[in-house]
């Protein structure tokens, strides 16, 4: 497979290299990739056939060995192929923040890793190199608040995180469950599963005493050239959406215009699109622009942080 390793304008240097497969061990931080005996043996049965690994290899030298950043399946096959024999691999000359930042993108880049399992090592990251989560969020180029954020995902009980990897839970619905004691966890997964509630749903049952921002009233707001027809309208998406609602449109153009949705949090805007999803035909009628109030910042470039940067997961 042809991976992407950093370019020589990066300062880093790879070079392929026949090393004994006895200096070699696994970096701890390297996510795992699991797979069956019948994989295994085809890929053992490929290393013979080839005289070589079935796949890249990626190590860095590192004290009194060389340590394996990507490859593991590879390298073990071959091993077994060739006990005690040499092996060719391509070995890299990074730091520690270069040496996670590369396992963990070559194996979310080549295999299909959920972030729960992936986190997993992040907390190995971070305790075998001492570092903060700012400083891992650094080497993985991610903003520290997402790191903190996917760690909490850590605190999941087992049956959610099978239920996530199921897809019957989402990875919002996790998040959420992240947040709320473990006796508490399975029944709230539980009831979300069952009944088909959106994270927005879920949240209210864990926040039952929650009420949403509002200037007040959207009843008493409203323009009074609206019908009775746009009124009701108006109360029973409020109703659905869980967001206050509000219609500008013209009923002489078709009831052409805008509708307008209210919004205080990204867990409420996470919400409202899954109630588009949920209810929407997909239709081509729905276009619009999405209007986000900002306020409170230190510097402009905060907009950059938040909207520029890598996902919460």
């Amino acid at each position: 497979m042809n991976l992407l390793l950093p370019g020589s304008n990066s300062g880093i240097t790879h070079k392929i290299e026949t090393i004994n497969v006895d200096m070699f061990r696994k970096a701890p931080f390297m996510p795992k990739i699991i797979i069956d005996d019948e994989l295994f043996d085809r890929l053992v049965g490929t290393s013979i056939e080839l005289g070589s690994p079935a796949g890249d290899i990626i190590v860095r030298a590192y004290r009194d060995h060389y340590e394996v950043l990507y490859g593991e399946c590879y390298f073990e096959a071959y091993k077994e192929a060739f006990p005690g024999g040499s092996i060719r691999v391509t070995v890299c000359h990074f730091n520690d923040e270069q040496a996670v930042e590369t396992s963990f993108k070559l194996a979310k880049q080549a295999f299909e890793i959920d972030t729960i399992e992936i986190v997993k090592y992040y907390k190995i990251a971070l305790e075998h190199f001492s570092w903060s989560n700012a400083k891992l969020g650094r080497a993985l180029n991610e903003n520290r608040s997402t790191v903190s954020n996917r760690l909490e995902l850590l605190h999941l009980d087992p049956e959610i995180t099978t239920l996530v990897s199921q897809k019957a839970l989402t990875l919002e619905h996790a998040k959420m469950l992240a947040r709320v004691k473990k006796p508490q966890q399975n029944n709230f997964a539980r009831l979300a599963v069952k009944n088909g509630w959106d994270t927005r749903t879920l949240y209210r049952h864990i926040h039952p005493d929650y009420r949403p921002k509002s200037g007040g009233n959207i009843l008493e707001v409203m323009q009074p050239s609206k019908d009775t027809y746009t009124v009701k309208l108006e109360e029973k998406l409020t109703e659905r959406s869980g967001c206050p609602t509000s219609l500008e449109v013209d009923k002489s153009k078709g009831y052409s215009g805008k509708i307008n949705f209210t919004f205080h949090s990204l867990s409420e805007m996470t919400g409202l699109v899954e109630f588009f999803n949920r209810y929407s035909s997909g239709s081509n009628k729905w276009k619009g622009t999405i209007e986000i109030k900002v306020e409170g910042l230190d510097h402009i470039d905060e907009i950059e942080t938040e909207l520029v940067g890598k996902d919460d997961f």
